[in-house]
Formats: structure tokens, sequence, C-alpha cells
């Protein structure tokens, strides 16, 4: 006889045709569940798009969930900045709401042009989760690259297209990467002036990181590293480990606060 668990894992994937059809208080019935993940096509395009008119406003409030999102998103300027505070709105609402211990996100661009399709917004009760969440990321980031480098070789006549090259980036890429590693690091920052004698867990800092796109594990390392003397690293288990590990007890302790910047 098969035997079944209490609490079977569940991974969901939603991929909405517009934002009318993902109310925050429609998914928190069957996305409230320690044993669940979920991935969301966030069309942050379409979002903006209507952000002003007013009678839509009762849809974006069902959006996210939370009284006074919209009115605060209205007053950010229209442009890239409003377009990354929804997705950030959204992550929140996502956690607080659903109950995630962590949330992540990841940007999308159009495949021939530097412009920003979507947004894949991720929640896990897992730090393991966000590790692999990431590693997809880095892996989609790099092939997006060389899909736009090699559109526009073929639009300029020039055909050549070399995938073994980490080193092509497009402009736009490295513009979000710089602001989005500068904001992740504001907050690890932030988090270590804020800790006690004991410091602060690995792996809070790593999902606190990792929850801005284009962020990846090397940054927080180096980060980290580059802090030192004024933050000491203090790997758990086994004296060979050499790099830390969100799935272990490591710990980052504050030597010296007034020297953190």
């Amino acid at each position: 006889m098969q035997k079944h668990t209490v609490n079977p894992f569940r991974f969901v994937f939603l991929d909405p045709k517009g934002w009318a059809d993902i109310p925050m208080k429609a998914l928190q019935p069957f996305l409230r569940d320690r044993s669940c993940e979920v991935l969301i096509n966030l069309m942050t395009r379409h979002i903006i798009r209507f952000l002003d008119e007013e009678n839509r406003a009762e849809s974006y409030e069902k959006l996210f969930g939370r009284p006074g999102v919209l009115n605060s998103l209205r007053k950010v300027p229209k442009g890239p900045e409003r377009t990354e505070e929804a997705v950030r709105e959204y992550c929140r609402s996502l956690q607080d709401l659903c109950d995630f211990s962590y949330v992540s996100s990841a940007v999308i661009f159009e495949p021939d042009q530097e412009s920003i399709r979507y947004f894949l917004v991720y929640g896990t009760n897992h730090s393991r989760g966000i590790e692999v969440f990431k590693e997809a990321e880095t892996m989609t980031s790099r092939t997006q690259d060389l899909v736009r480098h090699g559109a526009r070789s073929l639009t300029s006549g020039q055909d050549e297209w070399d995938f073994g090259d980490d080193s092509v980036k497009s402009r736009l890429t490295y513009k979000l990467r710089e602001r989005y590693t500068g904001r992740a690091r504001a907050k690890v920052v932030e988090l270590l002036r804020r800790s006690g004698s004991s410091g602060v867990l690995y792996s809070e800092l790593f999902c606190e990181a990792m929850a801005f796109p284009l962020v990846t594990p090397d940054d927080l390392q180096s980060w980290i590293e580059a802090l030192a003397p004024n933050v000491r690293l203090e790997l758990a288990g086994s004296s060979r480990r050499r790099r830390p590990s969100p799935a272990q007890k490591d710990r980052v302790v504050v030597m010296n606060r007034t020297k953190l910047v």
C-alpha cells in the first residue's frame, strides 16, 4: 500500500496573463505551506503601464494585498525605479502574506533589444532553494547576453558568436548589475551593523543579498573578504572547509562596527 506524507512538497508555477489573475489573497490558501515553493512570472511592463489609472486601482490593491502600496508606487518617478520598486513590493507581499522565509527575483530581458521583458519571482522556505535559483539565474543571464550579442552581430553583418566567452555582457546587464550589487552590499553591511556579539548567520546574509537580481554568491563572499579584519568569518564543522555555505551554521562576526562601510 502506498504511503502518503502529511505535508508533501508542492512546487507552484504561475504564468498569468495579467496582474488581476493573481490577487495575493487568492494565493494565500495554497502557498502558505512550509513545504511549498512558488515561481511567478511577473509581467512588470503591463503592471507599470496602467499603474496611474484610477479605474484599475482595486486590481492593484488585490495584487499586492497590502494597504498603501499602490499610493507609494505612484509617488516613484516613472522609469526603471518604479519597476524595481514594484518588484520589491510584490516580493515583500509574497514573503509577509504567504509566509515564505526567503523571496528572490530574476530579470528576464528581451531577446533582441536592451530592455526588460519581465521578472521571475521565487519564494521558498529553505536557503538551498535560493542557491539553486541563483545558479539558474546566472546561467540564464549568460545565455541571454549571448543571444542578444548574436542578434546584434547578425543585424550588423558580423555573425561571429563565441559561446565560450563569459565576458559578453550587454550595457543594460552591466548597468543593472552595478545597481543591484550596490544595494545588496548595502543591505549586508546594514545587517552586520545591527548584529549582536554572536554575529549573523551566513545563511541570513546570503538570502538577503540573493534577493536582488544578478547578484551572485561570489559577490557576497568577496564583500565579506573585503570587510576583514573588521569582520570574521567562522565556518562550522570540518576544518577542511574554506568556503561558507548557507546550508551550514557559518557565522560572520563583527570585530569593529565603526569601520563597516
